[in-house]
């Protein structure tokens, strides 16, 4: 449920800090660097800053897990490390630098890898952020670790292109993955590099065709970069628009799907399923176009996106006296059948404005947009400007997945929050232009709690 106005919402409420600290010119970042990773087989609560934080990745956890203050970290640490039984913690060299965002916030990073001896053994890597604490003292402020490939396993970094053979007859699988969007298609080609035997599905009848059956005019909103699909830059700058057309991405995922051999049924739907605790297996029935059949699988991923799939039509008195055509903007393709009409559109996020600029393109009489309360404003090119540090042409995009993944979410939303307030307290014009034509503005806001917690309301 998304918080009130008002209220703090539990994003604002994780823990975590941004340290008051600055970096001296003259450190030698990869000095401080090496030092702290030297002793990173034998941590203690005073290694680290009182509400450090640990984000692990699956390396030593099983799971993605955020550890703060550091006694908690010290425990777990410590837990974990004589189950796992870390070693050769080693710097990556050329890795170490000076991370300045404000005058009165730095902080020194650098990258490691190191070895597991758990069953399977394991080779992870990891990051840590440190600041001084007095003198020539340097304490973590982050440590970051992640889980790389299980030792006798191929690196999912690696592609493993193969000619697709559509079995129609194949009733068993090592693994399910449902929908063929941007996650379906990079889990199947992280399940293909490992060497496992998947079948990926999907309800349409192309690839491309979860973006191709929206409306005519959409785009993304975010970098070109986000993008991606593993193993290559998906979309170069020099044949793409910053901002992909829904043509640009169906294009692109199926010639992506071509290249590296993805094994996808489409047209196929999973209609139900059950766990059979003997086999310790999936049993699922799949409806194509031919019919029903059944298949066992060992693991089931469900990649059918966020939500908000299922379109809401609200119910209002009187709506049968109505005579005009009434649709959901799931329906909703293009405005130019309607030229010379005049339109309501009810909402005021990204869609609603999408909508109404197609509606003033194609030239009805009157386009009127429904707000209900004050809308969260987002310019892109703030957006961008943080996004593109490392979502770019020239940063590798495994590199960008791996530092956005890992920096812990208050810290995030700490850094986010902090620049979007001050960019948009020096550009009051943009949303004093908003009010006076009769829109309403939340001019301060969270951006990661109104995306992930209001939904973007």
């Amino acid at each position: 449920m998304a918080p009130d106005a008002g209220t703090r919402g539990v994003i604002e409420t994780l823990p975590g800090s941004l340290p008051m600290s600055v970096v001296p010119d003259d450190v030698n970042p990869e000095l401080v660097a090496v030092s702290c990773i030297s002793g990173l087989h034998s941590l203690t609560d005073a290694d680290f800053i009182g509400d450090a934080l640990w984000k692990d990745l699956y390396a030593l956890t099983g799971l993605p897990r955020t550890f703060s203050t550091a006694k908690a970290i010290e425990t777990a640490w410590n837990d974990v490390s004589s189950i796992h039984k870390p070693f050769d913690f080693t710097f990556t060299p050329g890795t170490a630098e000076v991370v300045r965002k404000t005058p009165k916030l730095s902080w020194v990073e650098g990258r490691f890898t190191f070895s597991t001896k758990s069953c399977p053994a394991s080779f992870c890597s990891g990051m840590v952020s440190l600041v001084p604490d007095g003198g020539d003292t340097w304490k973590i402020w982050i440590l970051r670790t992640i889980l790389e490939r299980l030792e006798g396993h191929p690196d999912v970094d690696v592609p493993n292109p193969q000619t697709p053979i559509i079995n129609w007859e194949a009733n068993e699988f090592d693994c399910l993955v449902v929908g063929a969007g941007q996650c379906g298609l990079s889990t199947a080609g992280r399940l293909q590099s490992l060497g496992v035997n998947y079948l990926l599905i999907d309800k349409n009848d192309n690839i491309g065709d979860n973006w191709l059956l929206r409306y005519d005019s959409m785009k993304l909103h975010t970098v070109r970069a986000y993008a991606h699909l593993p193993f290559e830059r998906t979309f170069p700058g020099d044949s793409y628009p910053e901002l992909l057309s829904k043509y640009d991405l169906a294009k692109c995922y199926k010639l992506w799907a071509d290249k590296f051999g993805i094994n996808v049924w489409l047209s196929s739907q999973l209609v139900s399923g059950s766990w059979d605790k003997y086999q310790k297996k999936w049993n699922l029935v799949l409806r194509r176009r031919d019919g029903e059949t059944r298949i066992l699988v060992r693991h089931l991923v469900l990649a059918t996106g966020a939500g908000g799939q299922t379109p809401v039509v609200p119910t209002f008195p009187g709506r049968e006296n109505f005579r005009g055509l009434v649709l959901h903007s799931a329906d909703y393709k293009s405005a130019s059948q309607w030229k010379g009409k005049s339109a309501v559109v009810v909402g005021s996020a990204n869609t609603a404005h999408d909508v109404c600029d197609d509606m003033v393109e194609a030239g009805l009489s009157s386009v009127t947009m429904v707000q209900r309360g004050q809308t969260f404003i987002l310019p892109f090119e703030y957006y961008q400007q943080g996004a593109m540090t490392r979502y770019n042409d020239t940063f590798p995009t495994n590199l960008a997945d791996r530092i956005e993944y890992t920096t812990p979410l208050s810290i995030v939303n700490k850094m986010v929050t902090s620049r979007f307030n001050d960019m948009m307290s020096q550009d009051t014009e943009r949303l004093d232009a908003l009010e006076r034509v009769g829109f309403r503005v939340k001019r301060c806001g969270n951006p990661l709690s109104t995306l992930y917690e209001e939904g973007g309301r």
